[in-house]
């Protein structure tokens, strides 16, 4: 993975436990990837509350908007 990464983890997630959402960031930014770390510490795997759906789009905008012009 070379390119500019965003996680949006939830850290309530059972699926995808939050530890392993940050050793992937870090083994990402080890290699120099750029990376962008969103969580929601209320939110599961789904992140379906009203207010992470707004924020997670609103982000990722702005994400999409700085790496793709």
């Amino acid at each position: 993975m070379k390119g500019p990464m965003m996680f949006m983890l939830g850290a309530k997630d059972r699926r995808v436990p939050l530890d392993d959402g940050w050793r992937y960031l870090e083994a990402l930014r080890s290699r120099g990837v750029e990376t962008r770390v969103l969580v929601f510490p209320e939110d599961s795997h789904a992140l379906d509350k009203p207010q992470t759906e707004f924020e997670q789009w609103l982000n990722l905008a702005w994400w999409l908007k700085q790496h793709m012009g």
